[in-house]
């Protein structure tokens, strides 16, 4: 709302700009929760510390044990786990069985006595195995009764691959725990950013997404459950990893408000919980036991063709999911408002980056089911700090962005900016009415002057010959009399016609440039004037350039010792332009009251502009441009 004053707007209210929703602290909650995830923290770091069972990751095995029919490379390693638990050896089918380049090493007849060393630490707990090079090389991951481990390594001559071409069996040692440390840091590292992310939306007044996010972080820190030795504790940090990605991706295609809306966004979560169930379909075929893995409950009937299978089946539906969820982000975000929703920029971002990550060991399981891990994959992980910081970013942007604030300071800007703009042309067009009107109304004074007073005088003037020749012909004194009041009205009527021409001089019928000619010629001082491509322009114009003109020119004469007074005159662009310039003294100012002053009033008021240069010795410069309509 405005209210004018002294003809200008000025705002009644200040601009108020509101807070962004925000929560109560619930302190005991967050105490509780705070504590509550610092303990299991400081067991899970614990118990990687203490766990002395054989990482098993790298074997990335499917079953605990390899399956003659599957392939050759599977037949000779269950023939050589046999020969290391004790089983007699027969030469004939170590001839059989191995290359001539590996009998011309170790003869048939003495490979019994070369493996006896080995069998002191019989029997051997069977760890894992790892198949490359399409089957040509294969490595089985041993424990020795001891305890120590030891890695058993086979190769096929790969011009006869059903031929042994090396076995060798030597101590290792592999990373002890279920996690490496920088796995374990991976994981803790999304929990702890996901937590952080469910604050970050709490606070910002997004209840709903804050606890489905703080339910992906939670579940993200308890796959480290995979620690504990029991059998449930350790299958839920199995089903947790699973759960907990698409959970969190459940979060990522939600809107601010933590509900899915959309048939995109609505397939996108189909396909997340297809990706969900398909990961823990695949722990139904694995039996952990058979390594050092506590026994997790949700296998039974292991087969290794059926985890295969499922294995790339859940590959290809992760990798799904994951293009889908991408989509379904930036469909969002292409749909959003620009100018409102600029924080869902950085939740696209990280939504996107997530699913990206996400496919690459997905689409890798999908070609290879031997990529399968007990454990989630650690870009996993990465995926879920990135999703998180996205989500984060989002909520803070949308808290602390005053995007919105100030689009409303702008458009409240731009009405004052309009309101005077409006105020301003009212004002210029009132000058310009004043200016008009009083142009009218010398110009008839001028003609009242002409039509009234000087038409009487000069009656009188006549009427006072003719009675001086009738009455005063013979009376030289009475004559004499006559004759001097004639005289006298005569001057004064001579003053009045030169009165009424200084209301609208004459010579401007003819033009600005012609008037300006007839200024310079009257001057005591040389003046020169140059008038190229001068139009004619409205009376009002043309009327103040010549007092501008006569003004100047007179202040010249009067107070400036000037030897010479240019005059330039141009039309340009639909404007008048008019420069006086002298080489007189300078010094001359605009004071209240002066000519100069109501000069260039009269000029502003007709939207001209007005300037004024007289720098002390070196001469005065008036520069003024009125529009010609």
């Amino acid at each position: 709302m405005l209210t004018r004053l002294d003809g200008l707007a000025k705002p009644e209210k200040m601009f108020e700009m509101s807070e962004p929703p925000s929560r109560p602290i619930p302190r005991v909650r967050f105490l509780a929760a705070a504590l509550l995830t610092g303990l299991f923290l400081a067991w899970a770091i614990s118990a990687n510390a203490d766990v002395t069972r054989p990482n098993t990751d790298p074997f990335q095995s499917l079953d605990g044990l390899p399956d003659p029919t599957q392939s050759g490379i599977e037949e000779h390693l269950s023939w050589a786990l046999g020969v290391i638990d004790g089983e007699p050896v027969d030469v004939a089918e170590v001839e059989d069985r191995f290359a001539q380049s590996f009998l011309d090493q170790i003869p048939a007849d003495s490979f019994a006595t070369a493996t006896a060393p080995v069998l002191v630490g019989a029997p051997y707990e069977f760890l894992g195995f790892a198949i490359a090079d399409g089957g040509i090389f294969a490595e089985v991951a041993l424990l020795d009764a001891a305890g120590v481990p030891s890695i058993l390594t086979l190769a096929v001559d790969p011009t006869t691959p059903d031929k042994l071409a090396a076995l060798v069996i030597a101590p290792v040692e592999p990373p002890l725990g279920p996690l490496a440390l920088w796995e374990f840091s991976l994981h803790v590292a999304a929990g702890l950013t996901l937590l952080a992310t469910a604050a970050a939306l709490w606070f910002s007044g997004r209840a709903r997404s804050s606890a489905v996010v703080a339910l992906a972080g939670g579940l993200w820190l308890g796959q480290l459950l995979e620690l504990a030795q029991g059998s449930i504790l350790y299958s839920v940090g199995l089903i947790a990893g699973p759960v907990a990605a698409g959970v969190l991706a459940l979060a990522v295609v939600s809107g601010p408000d933590g509900r899915v809306a959309g048939r995109l966004n609505w397939l996108a979560a189909g396909f997340v919980s297809a990706a969900v169930f398909s990961s823990l379909l695949v722990l139904t075929a694995v039996d952990t036991s058979v390594l050092t893995l506590p026994d997790q409950f949700l296998g039974f009937a292991p087969d290794r063709s059926r985890a295969n299978a499922f294995a790339r089946a859940s590959g290809w539906v992760v990798s799904a999911a994951a293009a889908t969820v991408a989509v379904a982000v930036l469909v969002r975000q292409f749909r959003a408002d620009w100018t409102r929703d600029r924080g869902l920029v950085a939740a696209t971002l990280g939504g996107t980056s997530a699913a990206v990550l996400v496919a690459i060991p997905a689409v890798s399981a999908g070609y290879d089911p031997g990529a399968f891990d007990f454990s989630q994959s650690s870009l996993f992980s990465i995926a879920a700090i990135v999703a998180g910081l996205g989500l984060a970013g989002s909520a803070l942007w949308d808290r602390y962005d005053l995007g919105e604030v100030a689009e409303e300071l702008a458009a409240e800007n731009q009405e004052l900016h309009g309101e005077l703009a409006a105020q301003l042309l009212e004002v210029q067009a009132s000058r310009a009415r004043i200016v008009t009107a009083g142009e009218a109304a010398r110009r008839q004074i001028e003609r009242d002057l002409h039509d009234g007073a000087q038409q009487r005088l000069l009656a009188v003037v006549l009427a006072l010959r003719v009675g001086r020749d009738r009455f005063a012909k013979e009376d030289p004194e009475l004559k004499s009399y006559f004759d001097s009041v004639a005289d006298d009205l005569g001057i004064a009527v001579a003053e009045l016609r030169e009165l009424a021409r200084g209301l609208h001089p004459a010579i401007l019928d003819e033009g600005i440039a012609a008037a300006a000619e007839s200024l310079a010629e009257s001057s005591s001082i040389p003046v020169t004037v140059t008038a190229s491509k001068v139009d004619r322009c409205a009376i009002g114009v043309e009327q103040t350039a010549y007092f501008v003109i006569s003004e100047a020119l007179t202040n010249a004469v009067r107070h400036s010792n000037a030897s010479h007074i240019a005059v330039d005159l141009e039309t340009a662009r639909n404007s008048l332009s008019i420069v006086i310039s002298d080489d007189g003294s300078g010094g001359a100012a605009l004071r209240d009251g002066s000519g100069l002053q109501g000069l260039e009033d009269r000029t502003l008021a007709l939207g001209g502009t007005w300037s004024l240069s007289s720098p002390p010795g070196k001469g005065t410069a008036i520069k003024v441009t009125i529009p010609c309509e």
